[in-house]
């Protein structure tokens, strides 16, 4: 049996490209940022685990992607998971039975598939930050060992790479806000604002064209299959990272401006009664930029490349912006498009009061990432996006020439 190579991995992916287009011509944005994230497997570099979560409300198609990138022996399903599922501990079983159990070790160098992570990162806020602190520690990518009086202390150490992908439905902001204070090691994807294009015809012709939708999904899942196949048998790719210099630059800045647009400002109630804010909390780069690296380069190697270009930086771009609570996320997107805007505007994108729209755009002045504009002959306040945020996701949105823009 000949090896796989990019060439080939690349000719099944234009096969599954138009075999889902075909089907569900809306879905290809997101079914091609999973595989990106699957291919993270492939690159001999890679060892930190990776991440995707669709975030959309119901019936935005998360769970119809998931389950068309479900059928391949790199895939492990949970339908039903929780973050001590990694490791195990209960007294009345033995330790062989245990690791048979621990999902930690089911994973291992496999795609781990949860249809509805909500149920996790929408919690109580005691149990929300021990979820999220399982999940943080185990996407350090060298295993998990936890304590226990039943059974003492059990657990993995070492390398153990995985790929997470997962749905959810739109996070509330205390989800954010753990995630800020823990480190976020997640990528979230924006479903809602991927499908919001959809036109009725194309939408109408999903219902009553061609096959019922379950043979649709079973035609793309096969087509999918083949290409997971042919990427399972690649072998790993060795990886020049020091051609991507260019593009990494890129990727930092959208790291750094998903990273502010995280941070976390922590308020305290001042002698007056009124909550003043403090000095933003805003995590350094570093991590992010690694992993959307990581992801870049898994669009890359999909395509049949062994070095990023801008179109991988484009899915890297969506990734970022998605990655972030979601009213701060509709603020950005629109400022980017936009010289200057006021609260009035501002308050129409997000639905809400002029107060709370202010409080909004004051938190993004403070994280450094809006600016606040003196305009004569006005006294409403006018904001715009920071110049070098700007021109950073402009450089990369005026390159695209995926079908990441055209969903958008």
């Amino acid at each position: 049996m000949v090896a796989p190579t990019l060439d080939t991995l690349r000719e099944k992916l234009d096969v599954a490209r138009r075999t889902v287009e075909e089907q569900f011509p809306r879905y290809w944005f997101a079914i091609d940022a999973l595989l990106s994230a699957i291919a993270t497997l492939r690159i001999a570099d890679v060892r930190d685990p990776a991440s995707l979560i669709l975030e959309g409300p119901p019936s935005s198609g998360k769970s119809t992607c998931l389950r068309i990138v479900e059928s391949s022996p790199l895939t492990y399903r949970s339908d039903k998971f929780t973050a001590k599922a990694f490791v195990t501990l209960q007294a009345n079983m033995s330790e062989e039975e245990l690791r048979k159990k621990d999902l930690l070790t089911r994973i291992k160098g496999k795609c781990l598939l949860v249809s509805d992570l909500t149920t996790i990162l929408s919690d109580r806020t005691d149990r929300l930050k021990e979820n999220i602190a399982n999940l943080t520690r185990v996407f350090d990518g060298d295993g998990l060992v936890m304590d226990a009086g039943s059974v003492g202390s059990r657990g993995y150490t070492g390398e153990y790479q995985f790929v997470l992908l997962a749905g959810t439905t739109p996070l509330p902001n205390s989800t954010w806000r753990t995630l800020g204070r823990l480190g976020n090691r997640l990528c979230f994807l924006n479903m809602s604002r991927a499908l919001s294009t959809g036109d009725p015809h194309e939408l109408a012709l999903e219902i009553t064209g061609g096959l019922s939708f379950k043979d649709k999904v079973d035609t793309c899942r096969k087509a999918v299959s083949e290409f997971l196949t042919e990427l399972e048998d690649l072998p790993k790719v060795e990886w020049d990272r020091g051609a991507d210099n260019r593009e990494v630059e890129s990727i930092m800045k959208l790291a750094t401006l998903s990273g502010c647009c995280r941070g976390i400002i922590p308020r305290e109630r001042s002698s007056s009664g009124d909550y003043e804010r403090k000095s933003p909390e805003v995590e350094v780069p570093r991590r992010f930029t690694m992993l959307l690296y990581n992801l870049a380069r898994g669009h890359a190697l999909i395509n049949g490349r062994s070095r990023i270009e801008v179109t991988d930086v484009s899915l890297a771009r969506e990734v970022a912006l998605s990655s972030t609570p979601k009213d701060r996320e509709n603020v950005l997107r629109w400022l980017e498009t936009l010289e200057v805007v006021p609260t009035s505007d501002i308050a129409t994108l997000l639905n809400c009061s002029k107060p709370i729209a202010l409080d909004v755009m004051d938190d993004l002045i403070l994280l450094n990432v809006v600016e606040r504009v003196n305009q004569e002959g006005t006294r409403s306040s006018i904001f715009r996006l920071r110049l070098d945020f700007k021109e950073a996701l402009a450089q990369v949105a005026a390159s695209e020439t995926t079908p990441l823009t055209t969903l958008m």
